[in-house]
């Protein structure tokens, strides 16, 4: 799914968060979402969609950016 919101929207609306109910569950989930991350956005490098750079900025703003912006949450 990662690979198709990537390809037909912009990283600026898509964000990770978690629904659980300790700090295990949440560390776990973040675990599984930097795994994703990692193999989707090796495959566009890889294949030429983007660059390292490009893969960077996504994962800031799926994972930090986006929701903060989203929330109004100051730094």
């Amino acid at each position: 799914m990662l690979h198709q919101l990537i390809e037909v929207g912009t990283s600026d609306r898509i964000l990770w968060g978690c629904d659980t109910w300790n700090s295990e569950e949440s560390y776990g989930t973040k675990l599984i979402m930097a795994d994703v991350l990692a193999r989707v956005l090796d495959e566009k490098i890889t294949r030429g969609y983007f660059n390292k750079h490009d893969a960077y900025n996504i994962i800031e703003n799926i994972m930090r950016n986006n929701a903060r912006q989203l929330f109004k949450i100051e730094a």
